[in-house]
């Protein structure tokens, strides 16, 4: 009887540690899951200023260029 209840008293002490092991490699997990999140957004961020970056650097060139509109004319003469 006595080694029934060890046996018990045994089984409950390993599951309440894989348990807890559990509890614990799922809160790392939401740890790095939440630095991965951190990471994506910075890097989405990043991504999004050098398009916008890009694009005013685009502007600033295409101010500076003069318009190159071809204006053709034909002389007539008047007679």
């Amino acid at each position: 009887m006595r080694f029934l209840i060890a046996l018990i008293t045994l089984t409950g002490s390993i599951s309440f540690a894989e348990v807890k092991n559990f509890n614990g490699l799922v809160a790392e997990a939401t740890q790095q899951e939440k630095r991965m999140h951190r990471k994506l957004l910075q890097s989405i961020q990043n991504v999004q200023v050098s398009i916008a970056y890009n694009d005013k650097l685009d502007q600033i060139r295409s101010a500076r260029e003069p318009a190159s509109e071809a204006i053709k004319v034909r002389l007539v003469s008047a007679e």
